[in-house]
């Protein structure tokens, strides 16, 4: 587990802030452990696309793009010989 998200309603972060801007969470790639301990994997990252490419993505396979819905993505290097 990265961690916890938590985002609270729009009118508290309007107060917080003083902008209407929509709300942006953007988080860097992060190795993912769990992933790396299962046998023939060399390197595994767990990554968070930037809202243009999740709604690409979700469009592409036919998918509902919800408002506060992201995805993550896993990339996953083999070892050799797998």
């Amino acid at each position: 587990m990265i961690g916890n998200i938590i985002i609270y309603g729009r009118s508290v972060l309007s107060a917080l802030t003083g902008k209407s801007d929509p709300l942006v969470v953007v988080i860097p790639p992060k190795e993912c452990p769990a992933v790396e301990n299962v046998p023939g994997v060399r390197e595994a990252i767990l990554a968070s696309p930037s809202p243009p490419t999740d709604e690409y993505l979700k469009d592409r396979m036919n998918l509902k793009c919800e408002h506060g819905i992201g995805t993550f993505l896993l990339g996953i290097n083999f070892e050799e010989g797998i």
